[in-house]
């Protein structure tokens, strides 16, 4: 029996993600418990469990929120290989940006999900995997295995923003080191002239 379906969801319950969420930017995502959620709100145990299954389900709701809000609409109208270069190149740098404004405090949480939830590696895998189709279909990437390359882009990207961010380093310098990498990558991708 699913028990979720019996569970409310309600004004409450974006409270309580909310709450965890303050907190987590504040303190981290380790930090968040039921009790501080319920000092904070100013309700019961009660309240808290006939919304939420428990804290790791309050994290789940966080990690999917902040996820799509990292997913890009990527526009593949492009008339020439530098266009699509530099859309390539632009899509990462974007979600690098987004990555630096909306996950402070939820570094870890996003790493550790993206390493079991399906969500978004499958958002990334598809639209990463459509890109790359696209530029060989066009002529302007060489024929490689879109799918496996698709997946290492996946994993440099996601290690890049998890390394940079807990590092402190500055969104600027991020946004320099990952430009002259991945640049560098994708001349190994291109026909040969």
């Amino acid at each position: 029996m699913d028990e979720s379906k019996y569970l409310i969801k309600d004004e409450m319950s974006q409270l309580i993600i909310q709450t965890a969420r303050k907190i987590a930017e504040k303190e981290g995502a380790k930090q968040v418990t039921v009790r501080k959620i319920l000092k904070d709100l100013n309700i019961s145990n009660r309240v808290f469990y006939n919304r939420f299954k428990n804290i790791e389900e309050v994290l789940s709701y966080i990690y999917k929120n902040v996820t799509k809000s990292l997913q890009l609409t990527i526009d593949l109208d492009c008339n020439t290989a530098e266009e699509y270069y530099d859309l390539l190149v632009s899509v990462p740098i974007k979600t690098l940006k987004n990555y630096y404004k909306k996950t402070e405090g939820l570094e870890q949480l996003i790493f550790e999900k993206d390493s079991h939830e399906e969500q978004n590696i499958t958002w990334w895998h598809d639209n990463i995997t459509q890109l790359l189709q696209y530029g060989v279909n066009k002529g302007y990437l060489k024929e490689f295995n879109v799918e496996a390359v698709s997946y290492i882009i996946w994993c440099f990207v996601r290690s890049f923003y998890a390394d940079v961010v807990v590092r402190n380093i500055p969104v600027e310098d991020a946004e320099s080191i990952f430009n002259l990498g991945f640049k560098i990558f994708l001349e190994g991708l291109k026909p040969a002239d």
